[in-house]
């Protein structure tokens, strides 16, 4: 098992935008917080694989005309301001939250293009948690935009439409944090491995289930107490959110999950 994403969820707001050195000073301390709980990890011998910021909806602190509508001369200013301040922070993924209107969504064309390190998500509900047709239309249309924005098109993996998704999920692009809140730790695992760990030498499906709940209780309980250590030391500045114990995969044969489901009968996958 390793750390996939150390995520930190951090709130902004225009007056934040005020000068690169107010806005500059604020990543900064979240960076340091971030680089504590990475080194407190380390010296617990957990593999760290990336550091993350993530923020309320960007639709909440970019600039806005009288009408209500964006300034879109001063989203882009603030948008390149802040891929500065973390650029030199040294934070290679930022989530600008997520999008929660059709105008808001449109923007994204224009701002994600900005930095390889920018992501966002859509939320194509209301308040009622109801599908919306035309926010999932003015998504699709961004996913098919950055499709063709890059010759292989890896840009789409920096934008998603979500439904029925929580603030402070870890991983990206669907991360983003609730507006007013404190900073807020979560983390993501790269954990396929554990399936081989509960499935080896097993030959009918309780004795599986109960031995990949057996694995994952040991290892995320160990992990959570670190993680609540790691925030004490930060002095209070961030808040514990929890472990997103999704079962993601590595990139070797070893980390797969179909490694793991092959050592059940019928011994194949897929």
């Amino acid at each position: 098992m390793k750390v996939r994403a150390v995520t930190i969820g951090l709130d902004l707001s225009r007056d934040d935008f005020a000068s690169i050195e107010t806005l500059g000073k604020k990543i900064h301390v979240i960076s340091e917080y971030l680089n504590t709980v990475e080194r407190h990890l380390m010296t617990e011998d957990y593999e760290v694989q990336t550091k993350r910021l993530s923020f309320n909806s960007f639709e909440l602190w970019l600039p806005r005309q009288e009408d209500g509508t964006f300034y879109h001369e001063g989203v882009l200013e603030n948008i390149n301001m802040l891929v500065q301040c973390i650029n030199a922070a040294q934070i290679g993924f930022c989530n600008l939250g997520c999008a929660t209107t059709k105008e808001g969504i449109e923007l994204l064309e224009h701002i994600l293009p900005l930095s390889s390190a920018l992501s966002s998500s859509a939320l194509i509900q209301n308040d009622g948690h109801t599908p919306m047709v035309e926010l999932a239309e003015a998504a699709a249309r961004i996913v098919r935009f950055l499709a063709s924005s890059t010759p292989d098109g890896t840009a789409n993996f920096r934008f998603c439409a979500a439904f029925n998704c929580p603030p402070n999920i870890p991983f990206f692009p669907v991360s983003y944090h609730e507006a007013g809140k404190a900073p807020i730790l979560t983390v993501g695992m790269e954990c396929g491995d554990l399936l081989f760990l509960g499935f080896h030498g097993v030959t009918d499906l309780p004795t599986a289930s109960r031995n990949l709940e057996s694995a994952y209780s040991q290892l995320t309980q160990s992990l959570e107490a670190t993680l609540i250590e790691a925030c004490a030391l930060c002095g209070g500045g961030v808040e514990y959110g929890g472990i997103d114990a999704s079962m993601n995969p590595g990139l070797t044969i070893q980390d797969s999950v179909g490694l793991g489901f092959e050592q059940l009968p019928p011994f194949v996958f897929g």
